[in-house]
């Protein structure tokens, strides 16, 4: 998930960066769901199981299960300490 809000605030290499979008980026403009508004990440349509496991779709997924607070961390450091403090990995 580190890499995720790497990729997310220009920390990760760009190869990596563009991977991940945020639905409000995507350029449709037909997407009017509250994911949009929420501000939750683009999870591509995958149909191969293998593919499933690819950051480019479980790192968006996993991602959008944080609470708002914790993605929405100003710096790398506090995202960190905020998602080692919550209890997402009871969770997962």
């Amino acid at each position: 998930m580190t890499q995720v809000y790497k990729c997310l605030n220009d920390l990760a290499p760009a190869k990596l960066s563009v991977q991940i979008t945020h639905l409000n980026n995507t350029g449709n403009n037909s997407i009017t769901t509250r994911l949009k508004d929420k501000g939750d990440l683009l999870i591509p349509n995958i149909k191969l199981e293998n593919a499933r496991k690819s950051f480019r779709y479980r790192g968006p997924q996993l991602f959008d299960m944080l609470f708002v607070t914790t993605r929405n961390q100003p710096t790398l450091a506090s995202f960190k300490h905020k998602l080692m403090s919550s209890d997402m990995f009871e969770v997962i």
